[in-house]
């Protein structure tokens, strides 16, 4: 029986760090775990909001994240891999 694809979430919080995290299917979110995080720690830069654009099929995908205190700050892209293999065919 064939559970889906893979589940991959970006999350922001207030000590501005942005993580990605992953579960094998939607099915099993319980099961979760963080499989990367990008930030600083500090509060001042804590995420209050993420931007996502996978940039069509010319463009490389982008991730921004604003900060409560007006700073915006840009995920590298060789993070993200968001695309799914289907996609990429």
């Amino acid at each position: 029986m064939d559970e889906g694809p893979s589940l991959r979430l970006l999350c922001g919080d207030e000590l501005g760090y942005v993580r990605t995290v992953q579960a094998a299917t939607a099915q099993r979110l319980s099961a979760a775990s963080v499989v990367a995080r990008w930030g600083d720690g500090r509060r001042a830069n804590g995420v209050s909001r993420l931007a996502l654009s996978d940039g069509g099929e010319e463009a490389e995908c982008c991730l921004l994240a604003g900060a409560a205190a007006g700073s915006l700050r840009q995920v590298r892209r060789a993070h993200l891999a968001l695309r799914s293999r289907a996609r990429q065919r």
